[in-house]
C-alpha cells in the first residue's frame, strides 16, 4: 500500500517544513507498504541528497529495527522522497527529520525551534 504525504513550507516558523500528518505517528498497516513524502506549495524546494553529510534529505531521530525499512530514494527532480517498509510486527513511533532546500540554497526542516521549544515532529509507527 502506498501512503503519501505532503510536506511544504511552514508559514508560521521560518526556515521550518511541515508534514501534513495533523501531528499524528504516519500509521503503517501490516504488510509490505510504501512511505512517500512530497514538497508541495514551492516548485523550487528539492529534498537534499540522502548522502549530504550535514543535511540528509531523509534522517532517522530515532532508530528503527533494522529490516523495518528500506534506505530511502529520492526520485524525479528531488521533490520526491520514498521508502519501502516491511512492516511484520508492531512499533515505534520513530521519529525522523526532512531537510530540503530552495533554489537560493536556503535550508528548510523538520527539525527547528520555535520560542517555546525545538520541535522534531515527523514520526512513524507500525501498526
Amino acid at each position: 500500500m502506498a501512503i503519501v504525504t505532503r510536506v511544504e513550507i511552514n508559514p508560521t516558523f521560518q526556515n521550518a517544513l511541515n508534514v501534513d500528518d495533523n501531528h499524528q505517528p504516519i500509521h503503517v498497516p501490516r504488510g509490505t507498504n510504501q512511505l512517500q513524502w512530497n514538497l508541495t506549495g514551492n516548485n523550487t524546494l528539492q529534498f537534499y541528497p540522502l548522502n549530504d553529510p550535514n543535511y540528509p534529505g531523509f534522517k532517522w531521530v530515532d532508530t528503527p529495527p533494522y529490516g523495518a525499512f528500506d534506505p530511502p530514494t529520492l526520485q524525479g527532480n528531488g521533490g520526491t522522497l520514498q521508502m519501502g517498509v516491511n512492516n511484520t510486527a508492531a512499533g515505534g513511533p520513530w521519529r525522523y527529520q526532512l531537510n530540503a532546500h530552495d533554489n537560493m540554497g536556503v535550508r528548510y526542516s523538520t527539525y527547528y525551534s520555535t520560542p517555546a521549544a525545538t520541535t522534531t515532529d515527523p514520526q512513524i509507527k507500525n501498526n
